[in-house]
């Protein structure tokens, strides 16, 4: 258990090296004009401070985003349950850009498409149809130096190789899944 937590310490630090503050990044799509195409995308994001590192990767490969692109964080709180009315708060951003995030209690299992369809039919987001949901996907490379013996890093990145899936876990439909991947010195 400690080298989980330790090694996950080391990864959300090996991402802040690059990561761009979530107001450079909007700045930038406002300035080049970025080309919108149809529909809505999903990037499960863990901060609110900066873009998903799958995110900036899409954008600087593909230099084009859909119309609608939605932030996705999900919570967990300290009850067993949430309610409904509860569970989902939206911020829109600007630049088609919305931050929702999705609360649920520690006895519940997140469901994605639920939460997207709660999220729709309520009016929080314009449905715009087809839904993609983008992933990020480490690649650990254990190296020497850092908080953490090397033993521990190929160990963890072990773990993390073997732990189950996101789209599994927030039950995703496959065929609406993309996977992005990058790689990380730990």
């Amino acid at each position: 258990m400690a080298t989980w937590k330790d090694g996950r310490a080391e990864l959300y630090r090996g991402l802040l090296r690059e990561a761009v503050s979530f107001d450079v990044f909007l700045k930038d799509i406002a300035e080049n004009g970025v080309h919108r195409i149809e529909g809505t995308i999903v990037f499960l994001a863990s901060s609110f401070r900066f873009p998903p590192p799958s995110l900036v990767h899409y954008y600087k490969h593909n230099r084009t985003l859909h119309e609608k692109v939605i932030l996705l964080t999900i919570t967990s709180g300290g009850v067993p349950s949430i309610g409904d009315d509860e569970r989902i708060k939206v911020t829109e951003l600007g630049q088609g850009f919305y931050r929702m995030v999705a609360s649920f209690g520690f006895m519940e299992t997140p469901n994605v498409p639920k939460v997207m369809e709660f999220a729709f039919e309520s009016g929080f987001i314009p449905k715009v149809m087809p839904l993609t949901y983008y992933l990020g996907r480490e690649t650990l490379i254990p190296v020497s130096g850092g908080r953490m013996m090397r033993w521990r890093k190929r160990l963890f990145a072990y773990l993390s190789r073997n732990s189950r899936s996101a789209s599994s876990y927030f039950r995703l439909p496959p065929d609406q899944v993309i996977e992005l991947g990058v790689q990380i010195e730990l």
